[in-house]
């Protein structure tokens, strides 16, 4: 069976064809593009199989050979639809609205990265109303720049005490040892841990001038 025919409620018939896909107004001879046939027809031989879907597939196979061919999963997918749905195509997807509401001006945006300055630009498009791109753009025509932070180690109430005593020692030593501190072996403690490693492009600031943003890494103990 290559075809089919259907009697529609205005007293026209449709001629369903697998060959072509097309749904034929027999009264006015008119071809008109028809979308879901192919399913249609795996209805059919599902139903003529018994409702297998692996012997329908090995029919269809048979029958229409030019392919492409589907396969048993595809046939449960298509009866699970029409049984939860009663539609054979898939539904249009529902999007949510990019501009929701009221469009925010430039200067909103710009009020926003200052008021959150860690914030990405995915969640300033999102808070605003307007797309990624939109909202690169505000930002740079409004001098805003994004500046990245200088990892450094936080500090005890303790160390205060210890950085006090610490000053004494390098200005006493300096009077009589002018280069004392050109002598000493610094280590870089903010760059390197025994715990992992500080990733900095995840932190960034959202400024009109380099604040100068520092980040407490951790503690020199644990």
């Amino acid at each position: 069976m290559d075809s089919m025919y259907c009697a529609n409620e205005n007293g026209t018939s449709s001629l369903f064809t697998r060959d072509y896909n097309y749904k034929k107004d027999v009264s006015a001879g008119l071809y008109v593009k028809a979308e879901g046939y192919v399913k249609i027809w795996l209805l059919l031989i599902y139903g003529e199989c018994g409702r297998k879907a692996k012997s329908a597939a090995r029919l269809y196979r048979e029958r229409f050979p030019e392919g492409p061919h589907p396969t048993r999963q595809t046939i449960f997918k298509v009866v699970k639809r029409v049984r939860e749905t009663g539609c054979v195509t898939s539904r249009p997807r529902v999007r949510r609205p990019r501009n929701v509401g009221c469009k925010a001006q430039p200067e909103d945006v710009l009020a926003y990265a200052l008021a959150h300055p860690q914030s990405s630009t995915k969640m300033i498009s999102e808070n605003c109303g307007l797309s990624n791109r939109r909202v690169w753009s505000i930002l740079n025509e409004s001098g805003a720049h994004l500046y990245g932070s200088t990892p450094v180690q936080g500090l005890l109430p303790r160390d205060a005490e210890r950085r006090c005593t610490w000053c004494n020692v390098v200005m006493n030593n300096l009077e009589g040892h002018p280069t004392f501190l050109a002598d000493l072996i610094w280590t870089d403690e903010a760059c390197f841990s025994r715990n992992g490693m500080f990733n900095r492009q995840n932190i960034h600031t959202w400024s009109l001038g380099n604040p100068r943003y520092a980040v407490e890494v951790r503690h020199q103990l644990r």
